[in-house]
C-alpha cells in the first residue's frame, strides 16, 4: 500500500507541475489500486487531500483544474473498479465497522508510540527470541548477527528526533521546510484521527501506513535547521560548528536505524517469521 502511495503521489505531483493530466490519471489509478488492495487505504489518501489543503490551499486550488480533477478522478475509478463492484453488489459492507470505545484509544496511542519506535513489528513479523537461535545462512546474515543486540527489541530514535522538530516547528513554521513539516505533520494526524474511531483499527499493519511521513517530518526539521543556521549566525566558525552537530544527529539516526533494522533480520533468521 506504501508503494501505491508514493506512486500516486510522485504521478499527481509530475502531472501537476508539469500540466500532463496523463500522469495524473496514473497517479490516481495507483491510488485506486490502493483501494482495491484494502479499503483502509483510504486512510491515508484522505489525509493527504486534506493535508494538501489545509497547509498548502493556494497550491491545492491552482492545481484543481477540472481537466487535472477529471484525469485523476477517472483513473481513481479505474484502479478501484473491483471495489466499486463489490460494495455495488453488496452495498456498504465494506464500511460496516463498529465503533471502538473510548477507553480503548490509549492501547492505539501507545501502538503509535511502538510505530514510531520502530518496535511494533517485534514479535509480529518474527518469533518470539526462545529456544536456540538458527546459525547465520550467508555474509549478509551474518553481518545481522554482529551489529544486532540480543534483546527483545530494539527501538530508533524516531520518536525523539520527532519531538525535538516539533518543538522547533514554531520557529520554522514560516519556512519552506516548516511548511513541508506540517504538511507531514498534519498527514499523520489526520490518518491516525480516522483510525481511533474504528473498531480493531490501530494494528501495527494500519499503523504502517503512517510511514514514511514520521520520518519526513523529522528529516524536514533537521533540513529547515540547516537553512536557520544560515540565516541566524553570521560567524563562518560557528556556522561550521552547527553543521558539524548537525551532521553528527542524522548520522546518529541513521546508525540507529540500521541497528534497529538488523535486529528485526536477525530475529526474522534466527527464529523464524511468526
Amino acid at each position: 500500500q506504501r508503494l501505491c502511495l508514493m506512486a500516486g503521489c510522485f504521478g499527481v505531483l509530475r502531472g501537476v507541475q508539469e500540466q500532463r493530466s496523463r500522469d495524473v490519471a496514473l497517479g490516481g489509478f495507483a491510488c485506486g489500486v490502493g483501494v482495491f488492495d484494502k479499503a483502509t487505504f483510504l486512510w491515508p489518501l484522505a489525509a493527504l487531500a486534506l493535508a494538501a489543503a489545509i497547509v498548502y490551499p493556494r497550491r491545492a486550488w491552482r492545481a484543481a483544474r477540472p481537466r487535472m480533477l477529471a484525469a485523476g478522478l477517472a483513473g481513481l475509478l479505474a484502479g478501484a473498479a473491483p471495489f466499486l463492484y463489490y460494495n455495488w453488489k453488496w452495498p456498504g459492507e465494506t464500511f460496516r465497522q463498529q465503533v471502538e470505545r473510548a477507553d480503548n484509544y490509549s492501547e492505539k496511542l501507545r501502538g503509535l508510540q511502538s510505530t514510531l519506535n520502530g518496535t511494533v513489528l517485534a514479535g509480529w513479523i518474527s518469533r518470539e527470541m526462545e529456544g536456540e537461535p538458527m546459525a547465520p545462512p550467508d555474509g549478509a546474515a551474518r553481518a545481522a548477527y554482529a551489529i544486532a543486540p540480543r534483546v527483545p527489541e530494539v527501538a530508533t530514535l524516531l520518536l525523539p528526533a520527532a519531538t525535538v522538530a516539533l518543538l522547533v516547528l514554531p520557529a520554522l513554521s514560516f519556512a519552506p521546510w516548516g511548511r513541508f513539516m506540517l504538511f507531514s505533520l498534519a498527514f499523520c494526524l489526520l490518518a491516525f484521527a480516522q483510525m481511533l474511531p474504528v473498531r480493531n483499527a490501530g494494528a501495527a499493519h494500519h499503523l504502517a501506513l503512517l510511514l514514511p511521513f514520521p520520518q519526513i517530518f523529522a528529516a524536514a526539521g533537521l533540513a529547515g535547521a540547516r537553512e536557520a543556521i544560515d540565516r541566524w549566525l553570521s560567524r563562518p566558525r560557528r556556522r561550521q560548528l552547527a553543521d558539524g552537530l548537525l551532521w553528527a544527529v542524522a548520522l546518529v539516526l541513521a546508525a540507529a536505524n540500521v541497528r534497529a533494522i538488523a535486529h528485526h533480520y536477525y530475529r526474522l533468521l534466527a527464529y523464524g517469521g511468526s
